[in-house]
């Protein structure tokens, strides 16, 4: 009887010196995310997959939910989220929203207790110069709706519309600005080229013995050794360089061996 294990898939293990990006945890949860698929953030807590509404909520006097059905929902939800990045989803957002100068302007009560000082350098009462209309496409047709259906049907958050909005009055097309920044798991490479030096100072023989060359260090060597002298070399970098990412590095940019192998006599 075979054992359950032989079941199992083979783990598939990352050749030295390939960057597999694809399965880095923040482009799994990008790509989640643009997609709607469920992920795990990085607090390890588990976000559901996003779903059509089974309900939209309206309440405007234009009745939006009146003319949009279990089909339009699907076909709208559909074309949005095939749609293979942030920057393309933005923009199609984007173009299904009209900016209008806004045609009859509420000055906005002040407070009676406020004197003319305290009003001094504080925006202008009537700070609201565009309004906004939000559309769907409806078998390529474009359809006007309210926002909360803008929102419910696309399955977006306010916050993400509204930078659309402020980007649209600038005539600025949305960018993914995600992971521009360095990154939290970047090493500087100031830190690589001395771990590099100090790994080439060590004495590398070579022997001939088998079908493939094979080049080694001595014998009384490790890498918790040589991570050591490199600490004692560079006392300034202990901080910055970890045993994990000497480790690391050692390993995949290095071919090397310890202690000569045994030969038949």
């Amino acid at each position: 009887m075979q054992s359950e294990s032989s079941d199992d898939e083979p783990v598939v293990k990352r050749k030295r010196g390939v960057v597999n990006e694809d399965k880095y945890k923040r482009n799994v949860i990008w790509k989640a995310r643009t997609k709607g698929d469920c992920y795990t953030n990085y607090k390890g807590n588990v976000v559901p997959d996003k779903s059509i509404p089974v309900e939209l909520i309206c309440k405007c006097p234009r009745k939006c939910i009146s003319f949009i059905d279990a089909e339009i929902k699907s076909q709208v939800w559909e074309c949005f989220y095939s749609l293979s990045t942030k920057n393309e989803q933005d923009v199609y957002l984007q173009t299904l929203i009209e900016a209008k100068e806004v045609k009859r302007r509420v000055k906005k009560q002040t407070n009676p207790n406020c004197s003319n000082a305290d009003l001094e350098g504080t925006p202008d009462s009537h700070t609201k110069n565009k309004s906004f209309v939000y559309n769907i496409k409806i078998n390529g047709i474009i359809t006007p709706v309210c926002k909360n259906i803008f929102l419910q049907i696309h399955g977006v958050s306010r916050d993400r519309v509204a930078r659309l909005t402020n980007l649209l009055v600038k005539n600025e097309i949305p960018i993914d600005l995600r992971g521009k920044n360095r990154s939290g798991n970047a090493i500087d490479g100031k830190l690589c080229v001395a771990i590099h030096e100090h790994i080439s100072l060590f004495e590398v023989r070579e022997t001939h013995y088998g079908t493939k060359k094979k080049q080694y260090l001595d014998a009384t060597l490790n890498v918790s050794k040589m991570y050591e002298m490199f600490q004692t070399t560079h006392p300034d970098l202990k901080d910055s360089v970890k045993y994990s990412f000497y480790y690391k590095y050692f390993k995949e940019n290095f071919n090397l061996s310890f202690g000569r192998p045994q030969v038949d006599v």
